[in-house]
């Protein structure tokens, strides 16, 4: 049982209820103990085609004992209708060869789920459906019976339950290739030929027909639009990928006709990720009706829910999640269902979530939730609603998130109450709730926020009440370094609403925020943070600061107003004059949509300013140390580009 400081009380209020109140944690089970390790012969699993036969047989789950292990034997692609769903209480092994959609209702794991990288493209599928309507109950084996309420464990609709179980899912036929790169260049005028690199280009070249994904980085103001393409050539020599056809946006539309890269932009380039995988979760998708109290929202919304997938107060086992294309994820405004959920885990060392693509997510994305010690690397999400990568209650530590990519982002609901108070109105790709956790080298594109620190209560008032909430408020930042936040709607990096205020000094170093529409940098009731060796450009406001509670620093930060290559594209009128606002104008159908989602009247950026900040004559606000200024004329007239204002 987790002891958590006098805070959490207020915060778990919202939590989500997902058992009955008191209910224990599940524990694996002790009759799996003789199961083999890999390699698995033929002799050591039953056949699992034998489980399925005999639940159509009796209307009932497809269910692989404790103590058993069952072989995936499907090999031919096989659709496999299973109606009342999957309990895997031993052992349920997906060998290389094997190659079948299987559709269910529920796949619960009370026991252990190993899939081996496939040898196939496209080879493994668990579609969950939705054809009854009904509630997925689990009900546990007699060694967890205490962990659920007399009539089992509701999961709702289309769930992948782990439940004292274990995943071992290793999916990736090469766990070294990348799965995104920064674009070098593009070779030639027709947007075919992508520079990416010799070993993605060796990996890529093994998956000619798969999808690339090419972010937008130029993006200032106006729809985000990632493009895609299909594969379909590549040249390791020469590291390059060759397009079937031009890369389109979501509209189905080409670029405009500027992608960035290392060679035309070279601080700035987009990021190129490969959208496709062998072993797939997908889920019908429902349209539900949601009812919107929040004063500045329409009074109901209409939601998309598919799939989720919880790993449920299951402590001390480590998770392998690695290679899995979660896809129609999430469940729009219903709490506690996301694509990829730990709840209630406490400590899970060992665990790891790498390399997995997570596509048109209705609701989040990688949720760690009262759980420590989760390794998130390597992962895609692409096209999210609220909040993408989130520790979700403040008591979260030890977990390290490293070479992710976040893109396509958009807020989730209004319904802050039903969604606890999270702000997913105003989704950020990473929500950062405790400093206690890694953050390396992971990029935030095209959200409403990039990275958004916000320890979720108010730190001054904590301290004055009681010393032990600097679980919350007072631990200094574990790493935060060489992360990227560009094109987002408002602010790349993001330190609001709470104030987190270490008692030391909390370092957030050699990372960039670039092509943000309000700002860059927002600093609000903060105190002791050093912003070391940042790349600000092209964002409304370099820095913003407001409000602060005490010092905080930057040093050796580079602040430019607007790069060359922006005031190649925008400033310029068809006659070649230089405009004053380098940001177009908002057009009223999009201030429209704005409003309409609750985000208010989005002012236009008709300056641009390197540092803005409230003068307070009792409170060192900024420390300045060899920050340096470049991009800001013209200097005339009321719309004047400042460096500080």
């Amino acid at each position: 049982m987790r002891i958590l400081p006098a805070a959490a009380a207020l915060l778990l209020a919202v939590s989500e209820p997902v058992k009955a109140e008191g209910s224990e944690d599940f524990a694996p089970l002790s009759c799996n103990d003789g199961l083999p390790e890999e390699p698995l012969s033929v002799d050591d699993c039953v056949s699992f085609k034998d489980a399925v036969d005999d639940a159509i047989a009796a209307s009932g789950e497809a269910h692989v004992p404790c103590g058993i292990c069952a072989k995936v034997d499907y090999i031919d692609g096989d659709v496999i209708e299973i109606p009342h769903g999957i309990n895997v209480e031993g052992m349920l092994y997906f060998p290389s060869e094997a190659s079948v959609e299987l559709r269910v209702p529920h796949l619960f794991v009370q026991g252990i789920l190993k899939i081996d990288a496939p040898t196939g493209r496209d080879a493994i599928k668990v579609h969950l459906t939705d054809d009854t309507g009904a509630d997925q109950m689990l009900i546990p084996h007699s060694d967890n019976a205490g962990a659920c309420a007399m009539d089992g464990c509701n999961y709702e609709k289309k769930a992948v339950v782990v439940a004292g179980g274990k995943l071992d899912i290793q999916a990736l036929p090469d766990p070294s290739c990348p799965t995104w790169v920064k674009l070098k260049s593009i070779i030639g005028d027709d947007n075919l030929i992508f520079e990416v690199g010799t070993m993605a280009a060796k990996c890529w070249s093994e998956r000619l027909g798969d999808e690339i994904l090419i972010t937008d980085t130029v993006y200032m103001g106006m729809p985000y639009k990632s493009l895609t393409g299909t594969i379909a050539s590549a040249d390791e020599v020469a590291g390059t990928v060759t397009l079937a056809a031009p890369p389109l946006d979501k509209d189905d539309l080409p670029s405009a006709g500027y992608i960035s890269t290392e060679a035309n932009d070279p601080n700035f380039p987009a990021e190129v990720a490969w959208l496709s995988r062998s072993v797939v979760l997908d889920a019908d998708v429902e349209t539900v009706t949601v009812d919107d109290s929040f004063w500045w929202c329409k009074d109901e919304e209409e939601k998309k829910r598919g799939g989720h997938l919880i790993v449920d107060q299951t402590p001390g086992v480590a998770q392998k999640i690695e290679g899995v294309e979660f896809r129609n994820f999430g469940q729009g405004a219903n709490l506690g269902r996301y694509p990829i959920h730990f709840h209630l885990c406490a400590d899970i060392s060992d665990t790891i979530v790498s390399k997995n693509l997570i596509r048109s997510s209705n609701q989040r994305c990688i949720v760690i939730h009262q759980s420590d010690n989760v390794m998130v690397e390597g992962n895609i999400a692409f096209g999210h609603q609220g909040h993408c990568f989130m520790l979700e209650d403040g008591v979260e530590v030890g977990n390290v998130f490293n070479e992710n990519l976040g893109t396509d982002g958009w807020r989730l609901s209004c319904s802050e109450s039903i969604m606890g108070h999270k702000d997913d109105f105003e989704a950020s790709t990473f929500w950062i709730s405790n400093a206690l956790n890694t953050f390396t080298d992971n990029v935030a594109a095209g959200s409403i926020n990039g990275f958004w620190f916000d320890p979720m209560v108010d730190c001054k008032k904590f301290w004055d009440e009681d010393p032990l909430n600097n679980r919350y408020c007072g631990y200094d930042l574990t790493k935060f370094s060489g992360n990227i936040a560009h094109s987002n709607l408002l602010e790349g990096l993001k330190f609001y609403k709470g104030g987190y205020s270490p008692q030391g000094i909390a370092l957030i170093e050699d990372s960039k925020s670039y092509r943000n529409y309000i700002s860059g940098v927002r600093l609000h009731t903060n105190k002791n943070l050093l912003f070391k060796g940042l790349l600000l450009a092209d964002n409304g406001i370099g820095i913003s600061s407001f409000d602060n509670v005490g010092q905080n620093e930057f040093e050796d930060v580079h602040v430019i107003g607007l790069t060359e290559k922006a005031r190649q594209l925008w400033v310029t009128n068809d006659l070649g004059e230089m405009l004053v606002n380098p940001y177009p104008t908002i057009d009223d159908k999009t201030r429209k949509e704005f409003q309409d989602i609750g985000l208010g009247d989005i002012e236009d950026m008709y300056q641009v300013d390197g540092i803005r900040f409230a003068y307070d004559p009792d409170v060192t606000q900024l420390v300045l140390r060899n920050v340096f200024f470049e991009g800001f004329e013209p200097h005339t007239g009321a719309r004047e580009f400042d460096m500080l204002a």
